[in-house]
């Protein structure tokens, strides 16, 4: 326990500390290592991986069959605090696991309505080329990692550029693959992808306090598919009961309707546009109270001076 240890050996400690833990991918164990950088010597120093052409040479997949284009801001809501957002909607945790709802919903797995309204979900076909076109408007970077498969990087901007257009880039024809990129700030980037591993895969930015604000999208992969070849094991529908939560139906768990999401989860309500009532009301207030100071204050100021009052 540190309130039990020696200060002068807790000191010791803590200068000799080191914070930066460093790691090396290793090609060749011929060659020496590195040397180890900081985090800040990452910040000034930027290698842009765009340009790695692969060893396997592996060239870009055919035409995209659907492309999923999100738009990146980050605002405030009507609790005040920060969040992000795809497409003006922060992702919120349906009350039904996107998995238990594609495996319950029959036909209706293939569509995206019945996942939540502030999901994020996209249905994909098996089979399908995808691409994502990241567009953001936020001027800081940020890494979003895809789960499920290691996607090609057709294109990633300089910062600054805006949305994508692709009347103005080139596509890698062999790109680099990655199952992380960064966007750079006020910039984007295009991956693409096979839908060839039927399942539900995050889409999300890799900085943790960033996701749990909403920036995230689930990529429902073939869920027909799924309905007839995955069963989930029993030890998971105990671990789901044992915590609550719901494993069958739409967002909301509604296994009649399942377009029916009434009571699911949702995000944050918006800041009001303009003043409310209380806000009025409160206004009003301050506004008689201002008046009444002011009229004090003139009402003081023009009084005559009587006996009593000491000149200064």
């Amino acid at each position: 326990m540190v309130g039990s240890m020696d200060t002068s050996l807790f000191d010791t400690l803590l200068d000799t500390l080191n914070y930066n833990v460093t790691g090396w991918l290793v090609y060749d164990s011929t060659n020496d290592n590195a040397e180890a950088k900081t985090v800040s010597d990452f910040d000034k120093v930027v290698y842009n991986d765009y340009g790695l052409v692969l060893a396997d040479g592996i060239k870009r997949y055919g035409d995209a069959d659907i492309t999923i284009t999100l738009n990146l801001t980050m605002d405030n809501l009507g609790d005040g605090a920060n969040y992000a957002f795809f497409n003006g909607k922060s992702y919120v945790m349906p009350k039904v696991p996107v998995l238990y709802s594609a495996l319950t919903t029959g036909s209706a797995a293939n569509d995206a309505k019945i996942y939540g309204t502030d999901t994020n979900a996209f249905v994909l076909s098996k089979g399908d080329v995808v691409d994502i076109v990241l567009n953001n408007d936020d001027t800081a970077k940020h890494p979003f990692h895809l789960h499920g498969h290691n996607f090609q990087v057709l294109w990633r901007s300089s910062e600054s550029e805006g949305y994508f257009n692709h009347s103005n880039v080139t596509f890698a024809s062999v790109p680099m693959r990655r199952d992380t990129l960064v966007v750079n700030p006020m910039g984007n980037f295009v991956i693409r992808f096979v839908a060839d591993n039927p399942g539900i895969w995050f889409f999300h930015c890799h900085i943790e306090w960033h996701m749990d604000a909403g920036l995230a999208a689930v990529m429902v992969e073939a869920p027909f598919y799924l309905q007839e070849h995955m069963t989930i094991p029993q030890n998971h529908y105990d671990v789901c009961n044992a915590s609550g939560t719901l494993t069958a139906g739409n967002a909301a768990g509604n296994m009649v309707d399942f377009y029916d999401l009434a009571g699911e989860n949702k995000e944050v309500a918006p800041l009001p546009a303009g003043f409310t009532p209380r806000g009025i009301v409160a206004l009003a207030f301050s506004c008689v109270a201002a008046v009444l100071g002011l009229a004090s204050i003139v009402w003081y100021g023009i009084a005559p001076v009587t006996a009593g009052r000491v000149a200064i």
